[in-house]
Protein backbone atom coordinates (compact mmCIF):
# COMPACT_ATOMS: atom_id res chain seq x y z
CA UNK A 1 0.00 0.00 0.00
CA UNK A 2 1.43 3.52 -0.88
CA UNK A 3 2.19 6.09 1.88
CA UNK A 4 -0.18 9.20 3.29
CA UNK A 5 2.14 11.33 0.51
CA UNK A 6 2.03 9.47 -2.15
CA UNK A 7 -1.65 8.87 -2.00
CA UNK A 8 -2.17 12.72 -1.54
CA UNK A 9 -0.12 13.54 -4.96
CA UNK A 10 -1.99 10.59 -6.80
CA UNK A 11 -4.81 12.18 -5.18
CA UNK A 12 -3.84 16.22 -7.16
CA UNK A 13 -3.08 14.70 -10.33
CA UNK A 14 -6.26 12.41 -11.03
CA UNK A 15 -7.95 15.89 -9.79
CA UNK A 16 -5.99 17.85 -12.06
CA UNK A 17 -6.52 15.41 -14.73
CA UNK A 18 -10.73 15.71 -13.97
CA UNK A 19 -11.00 19.54 -14.42
CA UNK A 20 -8.37 19.63 -17.27
CA UNK A 21 -10.75 16.66 -19.32
CA UNK A 22 -7.57 15.15 -20.14
CA UNK A 23 -7.83 11.52 -20.61
CA UNK A 24 -4.68 10.22 -19.88
CA UNK A 25 -2.02 10.27 -17.06
CA UNK A 26 1.69 9.05 -17.08
CA UNK A 27 3.24 8.21 -13.40
CA UNK A 28 6.58 7.06 -13.34
CA UNK A 29 6.77 3.53 -15.34
CA UNK A 30 3.21 3.44 -15.26
CA UNK A 31 0.89 5.29 -17.86
CA UNK A 32 -3.07 5.08 -16.79
CA UNK A 33 -5.51 6.25 -19.26
CA UNK A 34 -9.18 6.59 -18.57
CA UNK A 35 -12.58 6.23 -20.69
CA UNK A 36 -14.90 8.54 -19.12
CA UNK A 37 -15.32 11.61 -16.32
CA UNK A 38 -17.28 9.20 -14.34
CA UNK A 39 -14.44 6.99 -14.09
CA UNK A 40 -11.81 9.54 -12.95
CA UNK A 41 -14.71 10.83 -10.43
CA UNK A 42 -14.90 7.11 -9.13
CA UNK A 43 -10.91 7.30 -8.82
CA UNK A 44 -10.81 10.51 -6.84
CA UNK A 45 -13.12 8.65 -4.55
CA UNK A 46 -11.51 5.89 -3.43
CA UNK A 47 -8.30 7.65 -3.30
CA UNK A 48 -10.32 9.82 -0.71
CA UNK A 49 -11.16 6.45 0.65
CA UNK A 50 -7.80 5.31 1.11
CA UNK A 51 -6.16 8.41 2.16
CA UNK A 52 -8.95 8.61 4.95
CA UNK A 53 -7.90 5.16 5.87
CA UNK A 54 -4.17 5.95 5.77
CA UNK A 55 -4.80 8.87 8.13
CA UNK A 56 -6.82 7.11 10.60
CA UNK A 57 -9.82 9.64 9.85
CA UNK A 58 -12.94 7.83 10.74
CA UNK A 59 -15.48 7.48 7.79
CA UNK A 60 -18.26 10.49 7.05
CA UNK A 61 -22.03 8.95 8.36
CA UNK A 62 -25.36 10.35 6.52
CA UNK A 63 -28.28 10.87 8.10
CA UNK A 64 -31.64 10.75 6.72
CA UNK A 65 -34.54 12.01 8.20
CA UNK A 66 -37.99 11.16 7.14
CA UNK A 67 -41.71 12.37 7.98
CA UNK A 68 -44.88 10.42 7.15
CA UNK A 69 -48.01 11.22 7.19
CA UNK A 70 -50.79 12.72 5.50
CA UNK A 71 -49.29 16.41 5.20
CA UNK A 72 -52.17 18.33 6.50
Amino acid sequence: MATLAELQALRAKAEKIYFSLVASSQHGDSRVQFVDIDKQAKVIAELDRQIAAASGTPKRRLRYAYQSGKGL
